[in-house]
């Protein structure tokens, strides 16, 4: 289901207290959530049996738990199993159906114990635990039924209305379908199981409503000529020797009957396409899951005619009497000897599952909840009985803000309902009957206010709000989603140096930080990418929105932060009375447009992102050029900048230019004239941060026929009230949409009445007001909750009936604690040990630096904070952020830790070096991330040293067997850096029998490649033009790049050079590369070659930047290796459009494809031949190959979703 629930922000908890259990669970979701997502929770166990009157540690623990829950305040609380904790230590979850502002859900699977007390309700410790859960059921607002038989026993047996119960079904994964190719798939089951031939399949247990002896008997009762030949196959028998003594007693010998015990769902699935028929005679189900995977495996399946299983079936000629064995019987036997019927069940069964899926489930669930919103709350979020108190932050008329106009509609509405104060900053004494404060006088009389609102903005009036709100809570009207350029004025111009860095910094991460810094004065470039806002939405109680477009903006920026309820609430603006013809008249007159123009216009500051170049195109139109009755005014200032000029200059090339007027700054007369007067307003936008359009409103309010494209909050208007056209329409689309009005003046009175009564419906002050008390209520509530308030009366009961015993207190204090430290965001703890001890500047060196350098500064939504650490000698976790900022250049976090480092709860450590030696220095920082719920993420490069030994030092593949063996045993997830090199460690894990890991996850991540990246952080020496010369010489370079070292194959590169110049060939050789290891040999050839410095030349210590320029000059690349993990410098060569040859080794085939050419790897002369001929023009796309910030995109993604090549189970 959680793969199916779309755009929603999903959030999981996971019970800590189980911490296998729970790293299986976030193991298992794979793909389906992000690991961010998840939100583990802790709560102490219980030490007296249940019902216990000084059992305190029980409740207590619940309260924990909604605690923690509170803590996210989500919209939807669902609870997937209510029924948990009897005889396992498991915290109840029944409070949480009583959480403020959210809707409470919870699955009912079915209500079995109650339809059958004298088998499930005998103990009497279980009946009362059981009765307790049953209770809790009506508390919450939805139930979601399995099935219609559930709904009407929920019904019947508890009363629960009808309004409050969804049925969503289930459904079935893909891997259960028919055999490919049954014959096989039936030999081997035969063979596993010990089946004879013919099998009729029961699968179940020994619960009573299973029935399993019925089975047994039914089966027995098939007359002997129907099931000659056909045996009885269970599984979970319970007691074997009871069940055989039954099967013997009813005339069955122990050939008849197969008991596999336990199986895989690999083999369930092989039984359920192999046997003649799957029967099943149970008495009662919620739902009857085994059905729809017979079904979908394509067996002849019949079932009991009770409870869900006939809807589920949906055949009456498939269902049986499960408490009559001799119905029982005569079904099976007809399925057993009828052919056509056996047949006809097996065709049909596959498109039945296939009506069943978890998509449509999730569907299901999500209407549910939506419905469940749109009831009438009971609860919270009501207006309370008693009069608030309630101060209001807000720029007040006449300061210059759109808000300041807002406060002014709301504020008296407000106060009709709440003793309503206001603090500002403009002059004003008094607002009507409304007190007025300076908001500097906001922290001496808090205390005198239940809650505090503030109407945050994107401009100078509001930088005060960011710091009372620091110390004051409370809830925050966000009219524009980013604050980014509030905080740079902070910066700027109020005399707060490095404010806007510090929040970019502790809201986006080093990227923005380094963006902030890169910019000139005005950081535009930071303060258009980034809203820095987290501060002050995780600062307040609640906030309120007036656009889902600005939730969607705070997912998409901040996935999975804490913080209070949202709201979206219409912004208030009272409707407007329609002008009479004589003021329409006079307010034409006064602007100068003649009774029988047509008057468009366009209200706002003039800017790209209002899209009004567009609209001037789209005046172009034929039709439009004749109507001289036509006539544009943009209301507001005109752009400035190349953008102004385009504009201009796009008016004076128009047909229409002398219709076609920019007011520039509009008074509010003049502003009030235009909304008269006007006969059509086209709202357009483009890169919207979340605000939402008062001009729009406007519009509406005044009846005003109004054409908007689908933009943020825009595509929110109702269809009716307004045009529409695509966000991103083109000319035509707005063409048409204007001649649509201008032609029909019936189309322009029905939009205005529509546009009318919409604001009379949903933006009246007063309907607003009422809906802001609401959510004011619900974050008193909220607050109470989240900051722990709600929690200290539990916790003092519970203490007081356990006796208040130091070690009930030690337990609790744990359970919060770690709880706490819980919520926090997990890092990614990147080790450098080897690179910062010793960069030697091979190729693994490069990979190390590039990508911890853009994995610290990966921005995306699923990055995780990056922190560079190292470790000693002796296992001591040190920082690495001075290596960070010195060879990386990046800016230093914002929390970084100097010297000694700690592991949070939450923390991933990769070992991204190949410090192959002493790894049993990591054990230690591996227990901590591993008890903290991390998981240790080792790179894998490749396995050379063991597939190529003879290529290496004598004692390195012994040294890099230990270290991998190390990394398989110990980490959680191995990243390769090729396919090939991830199906090359599966293999061996399986080849050698390594210990590893349970779960271990392989995958691969491509690497990337960006010297431009390289040369920005600085590498080594460069002697001035040694490259340059080089490839000014004549004759054609081939370049080789990568650390000297045998398998690369210089030699075999200098045989075939040797061969090409014996013969005459101006070709030349150029290597970059550091010696590597066994090469003096080769040192010495080269190094004493006749053609050294001539036809040959080797830069052992090349810089990034001539690296950069060899590619450049290079007619092509060649790389001759024998074996390789990756080929970085085939991805380098295609970002500079460099043709290749590669040997033919399957990394290099894998990575370069059809757009290289290839020789037989080892073999001189076809290196020869292949280096005479013409080189293939390089025609790698460059975005098959992601540079080092879309590697670190990519890292996060197959981190964050579990996109792995191979998983290793236990």
């Amino acid at each position: 289901m959680l793969t199916e629930l779309g755009d929603a922000e999903t959030l999981l908890g996971i019970d800590g207290t189980y911490p296998d259990a729970a790293r299986a669970v976030a193991s298992g979701l794979g793909a389906g959530l992000p690991r961010r997502r998840l939100m583990r929770y802790y709560y102490p166990g219980p030490r007296l049996p249940h019902g216990d009157p000084a059992d305190g540690l029980r409740p207590i623990a619940e309260h924990i738990v909604r605690a923690a829950y509170a803590s996210v305040s989500a919209d939807v609380v669902h609870v997937n199993s209510l029924f948990e904790g009897f005889v396992e230590h498991a915290a109840g979850l029944g409070s949480l159906a009583g959480l403020p502002g959210a809707i409470s859900s919870a699955t009912l699977y079915d209500l079995i114990p109650l339809k059958f007390p004298d088998q499930y309700l005998v103990d009497p410790a279980y009946r009362a635990w059981y009765e307790r859960k049953v209770a809790c059921l009506s508390d919450f607002d939805v139930l979601l039924c399995l099935s219609e038989a559930t709904k009407r026993d929920a019904i019947e047996l508890l009363g629960i209305p009808e309004a409050r119960l969804s049925v969503i079904h289930a459904g079935v994964a893909d891997h259960f379908k028919p055999a490919t190719d049954l014959a096989a798939t039936r030999a081997r089951v035969r063979l596993r199981f010990g089946i004879r031939g013919r099998f009729a399949l029961y699968t179940g247990n020994d619960d009573y409503r299973k029935n399993i002896e019925g089975a047994v008997v039914a089966f027995a009762k098939v007359p002997k000529a129907a099931r000659r030949g056909v045996q009885l196959v269970l599984n979970q028998v319970g007691d074997r020797h009871k069940l055989m003594k039954l099967a013997r007693s009813c005339g069955l010998s122990a050939d008849d009957v197969v008991i596999t015990g336990r199986v895989s769902d690999s083999d369930l699935i092989e039984l359920l396409q192999s046997c003649d028929v799957f029967f099943f005679p149970s008495l009662y189900e919620g739902f009857g899951l085994p059905l729809l995977e017979g079904m979908a495996c394509g067996a002849p399946v019949i079932a009991g005619n009770n409870s869900s299983l006939p809807e589920v079936l949906d055949r009456a000629d498939s269902l049986f009497d499960a408490n009559c064995a001799l119905d029982t019987a005569r079904l099976l036997e007809r399925v057993l000897v009828d052919d056509a019927f056996s047949d006809m069940l097996r065709s049909v069964g596959p498109a039945r599952a296939a009506a069943f899926t978890w998509r449509k489930c999730a569907q299901a669930s999500v209407q549910a909840w939506t419905a469940a919103r749109a009831r009438p709350a009971v609860k919270d979020g009501a207006i309370g009985p008693a009069r608030r108190r309630i101060a209001v932050v807000t720029p007040l008329p006449p300061d210059q803000s759109g808000i300041a106009d807002y406060a002014a509609e709301i504020l008296p509405a407000l106060a009709e309902h709440a003793d309503v104060e206001v603090f500002t900053t403009a002059n004003v004494q008094a607002l009507g009957a409304i007190p007025v404060h300076p908001w500097t006088a906001l922290p001496q009389q808090a205390a005198r206010f239940d809650q505090v609102v503030y109407q945050f903005g994107n401009s100078p009036f509001h930088g005060g709000m960011a710091d009372l709100i620091k110390d004051i809570p409370g809830v925050v009207v966000l009219h524009d989603f980013f604050l980014s350029s509030m905080y740079w004025h902070k910066q700027c111009h109020e005399g707060f140096p490095d404010v806007f860095r510090a929040e970019l910094a502790s809201g986006h991460g080093r990227r923005a930080v380094q963006v902030h810094d890169a910019g000139g004065e005005d950081r535009r470039e930071a303060r258009e990418r980034y809203p820095a806002c987290r501060s002050v939405v995780e600062g307040a109680d609640a906030v309120i929105v007036h656009s889902a477009h600005s939730l969607a903006l705070c997912r998409d920026y901040y996935p999975g932060i804490r913080r209070g309820p949202w709201s979206v609430l219409p912004m208030p603006i009272a409707a407007r009375g329609m002008p009479g013809d004589d003021a329409w008249r006079a307010a034409r007159q006064r602007l100068g447009i003649g009774d029988g123009e047509l008057l468009l216009v366009s209200f706002g500051f003039m800017a790209d992102t209002k899209l009004n170049l567009e609209l001037l195109k789209a005046l172009r139109a034929e039709g439009f050029t004749g109507r001289r009755h036509i006539r544009l005014v943009f209301v507001g200032q005109a752009a400035g900048g190349a953008y102004g000029e385009r504009v201009a200059s796009e008016i004076a090339d128009h047909p229409l230019r002398d219709r076609i007027r920019i007011t520039g700054f509009a008074s509010a007369e003049s502003y009030a004239d235009y909304l008269a007067a006007a006969d059509i307003a086209i709202q357009l936008r483009t890169g919207s941060r979340g605000e939402t359009s008062k001009a729009v409103l406007d519009c509406l309010a005044h009846g005003l026929p109004l054409i908007v494209n689908t933009h943020g909050s825009f595509a929110e208007l109702p269809d009716d009230v307004v045009v529409k056209v695509p966000d991103q329409f083109s000319a035509p689309e707005l063409t048409e949409a204007l001649a649509g009005l201008i032609v029909a003046p019936s189309r322009r009175t029905e939009l205005s009445s529509r546009a009318k009564q919409h604001v009379l419906a949903h933006h009246a002050p007063g309907q607003v007001a009422v809906a802001y008390l609401a959510a004011i209520e619900a974050s008193l509530a909220s607050r109470r909750e989240r900051t722990g308030q709600a929690l200290v009366s539990p916790l003092v009961d519970g203490l007081i009936a356990a006796g208040g015993r130091d070690d009930d207190l030690f337990a609790i204090e744990h359970a919060l604690a770690e709880t706490v430290e819980a919520q926090s965001p997990g890092r990614l703890l990147v080790d450098l040990s080897e690179v910062v001890a010793n960069d030697y500047g091979t190729g693994i060196h490069r990979v190390v630096r590039n990508l911890a350098r853009e994995l610290a500064l990966c921005d995306s939504a699923l990055a995780a904070p990056v922190r560079l650490v190292a470790h000693t000698p002796a296992g001591d976790l040190v920082s690495a952020e001075a290596f960070g900022e010195a060879r990386l250049g990046l800016p230093r976090s914002a929390d970084a830790e100097s010297g000694w480092c700690t592991v949070q709860a939450g923390d991933d450590f990769f070992m991204l070096d190949s410090a192959w030696e002493n790894p049993e220095r990591f054990l230690p920082t591996i227990a901590r991330v591993r008890a903290k719920s991390g998981r240790n993420i080792a790179m894998l490069y490749d396995l050379i040293p063991l597939r190529f030994p003879q290529y290496c030092v004598d004692f390195m593949p012994k040294v890099f067997e230990y270290w991998l063996r190390f990394i398989v045993r110990e980490c959680d997830v191995i990243l390769c850096i090729s396919r090939t090199v991830a199906d090359d460690l599966a293999a061996w894990i399986a080849s050698n029998g390594a210990e590893h890991r349970p779960g271990l996850a392989i995958g691969h991540n491509l690497l990337g490649s960006d010297l431009d990246g390289d040369v920005a952080i600085g590498a080594y020496p460069t002697g001035p033009g040694r490259t340059q010369s080089f490839l000014e010489s004549p004759g054609p370079v081939t370049l080789m790049v990568g650390t000297v070292e045998p398998r690369k194959r210089h030699d075999l590169a200098l045989d075939a050079f040797e061969t090409l110049w014996r013969a005459g060939s101006r070709q030349r050789l150029l290597i970059v590369g550091r010696p590597g290891w066994n090469v003096d040999a080769l040192m010495h050839r080269i190094n004493h070659h006749p053609e050294l410095g001539k036809r040959l030349r080797w830069l052992e210590d090349a810089s990034d930047a001539e690296l950069a320029q060899a590619y450049a000059g290079a007619e092509r690349v060649l790389m001759a290796s024998d074996a390789e993990g990756f080929g970085l410098p085939i991805i380098e060569a295609a970002r500079h459009g460099r043709p290749l040859l590669l040997s033919g080794i399957d990394v290099f085939r894998e990575i370069a494809g059809d757009a290289a050419d290839y020789f037989a790897a080892g073999d001189a002369a076809d290196l020869a031949q292949a280096l005479g001929r013409a080189p293939r023009p390089m025609d790698l796309p460059t975005d098959r190959f992601p540079d080092w910030a879309k590697c670190a995109h990519s890292f996060f993604e197959t981190l964050g979703r579990g996109r792995w090549d191979h998983v290793h189970d236990a």
